[in-house]
């Protein structure tokens, strides 16, 4: 019985090998029967399509003795062939195996940084939550902290929609607060308490590994963000449902691979989506297109426009007041270098005809601004203090100037003469005010 089960496992391998070199085997017979294809050939050009058995049985023979060198040729090339691929597969096999046992270095020494999250309920009030950091290491910290809740702000419902009397439901709103911001924590310390039933944490390990808890209703998920990757995906419905796509993006850690279980993972992403907008949107990502600008000319079509797109978010106003200003007086030191073409006066007119009636009283030449670009620098810079001495506690202060001074400099454009080498007017010097930027 034993040696029926060897036989058919011996049988398997064979074919499993034929299978795996099917192409190699292919070549070497078409090879082998060529001799005898063509011995066929002559036999029937001179004895036409008669066909002595005995005759042909003797030919075949005939063939393999007159041919064998060219055979001897043929199967030490094919097993020095077959060798040689034999040694590449082994070869390659070694050098998987060698980055795997890489790859699970390096996992274990991400790993070694990554924190545990453990959420403690109050005795008496199971609503309140503490949440406590631990780290592999008491020396660890972990650092650039974000934890955000979920706050429902409108619960799902039916109501009546009037043109039509049809009943519809609306699915409620909610909101995303940051409920608490660390630089940096070592293990051991309190994190944040809150009663949330829907928090999440994004923050960065010591070796900049950025990672994504989140705790929703009890169920714990702890994700990290793969290298060069972008924490928006999934970014729809459809790629919540691709597990392929996420595997690619995400990670998890702090969970047993044979227990892992994905399921609630659709609720987990769902959740945090506007989370995850936020762990992309770092600081300099905004501002790319500028940083990138080679020219003047590219840098103010985009800056504005890249200033404006920040100061939805925790931005001091005073640091957007202090780079408008700056950047006008670099602007009015090259104003001789501006102009807007004739086409294009009339769009611009339209454009700044919008600026508040208490600045344009101040600039008698208000009407002309299309053929004075450093008169509309002055128009732009009173508006500046306009909006700084009016709107103080508004944090969308700058938000109407910087969305036309990105539109009026998409029509402005920078004369060929104008050169970079004065200092002031370098890139650099341009490029360095958005450090200025000061976010909360």
């Amino acid at each position: 019985m034993n040696e029926e089960k060897e036989a058919k496992n011996y049988t398997e391998k064979i074919i499993w090998h034929i299978k795996q070199n099917k192409r190699f085997y292919m070549w070497l017979f078409i090879f082998l029967i060529l001799p005898l294809l063509v011995e066929c050939v002559i036999y029937f050009i001179e004895k036409g399509l008669k066909i002595a058995p005995i005759q042909a049985f003797k030919k075949m023979f005939y063939v393999l003795r007159d041919y064998k060198s060219y055979y001897a040729t043929i199967l030490t090339l094919s097993f020095a062939i077959f060798s040689y691929n034999k040694q590449q597969e082994k070869l390659l096999e070694e050098k998987q195996k060698e980055n795997e046992l890489r790859e699970k270095e390096l996992e274990d020494k991400k790993d070694y940084y990554r924190p545990i999250f453990v959420i403690k309920k109050d005795k008496y009030d199971h609503s309140k939550k503490q949440v406590k950091l631990l780290m592999k290491n008491k020396e660890l910290y972990l650092q650039k902290i974000r934890v955000f809740k979920i706050e429902v702000l409108d619960e799902m419902r039916e109501y009546t929609y009037p043109p039509t009397g049809a009943t519809k439901i609306f699915y409620g709103t909610s909101k995303i607060d940051i409920i608490c911001e660390k630089k940096g924590m070592k293990s051991g310390e309190i994190i944040v308490e809150d009663r949330s039933d829907k928090l999440f944490i994004v923050a960065e390990t010591l070796i900049g590994e950025t990672i994504l808890f989140g705790y929703i209703y009890d169920n714990n998920f702890y994700k990290y963000l793969k290298e060069n990757k972008d924490p928006c995906i999934p970014n729809d419905s459809k790629e919540l449902y691709n597990q392929e796509l996420i595997n690619n993006v995400w990670g998890n850690f702090n969970t047993k691979i044979e227990i892992m279980d994905n399921t609630l993972d659709l609720l987990f992403f769902g959740y945090s989506w506007g989370i995850r907008q936020v762990i992309k949107d770092k600081h300099f990502e905004k501002f790319e297109d500028s940083l990138k600008a080679e020219t003047l000319s590219d840098f103010l079509e985009n800056i504005f426009f890249d200033i404006k797109s920040v100061v939805l978010y925790e931005v001091s106003q005073k640091s957007i007041y202090k780079v408008l200003k700056n950047y006008i007086m670099l602007l009015k030191y090259v104003s001789s270098f501006l102009f807007i073409d004739s086409e294009d006066e009339e769009k611009f007119n339209r454009l700044v005809y919008n600026i508040p009636e208490d600045i344009k009283s101040k600039n008698k030449l208000f009407k002309n601004l299309s053929t004075d670009i450093l008169e509309f620098l002055n128009v732009i810079n009173d508006y500046i203090d306009y909006r700084n001495e009016n709107f103080p506690e508004d944090f969308m202060q700058f938000f109407e100037v910087l969305d036309l001074l990105g539109r009026a400099f998409n029509i402005i454009k920078v004369n060929d003469e104008y050169n970079n080498d004065d200092e002031i007017q370098s890139n650099f010097v341009w490029k360095q005010l958005i450090l200025d930027i000061k976010f909360k």
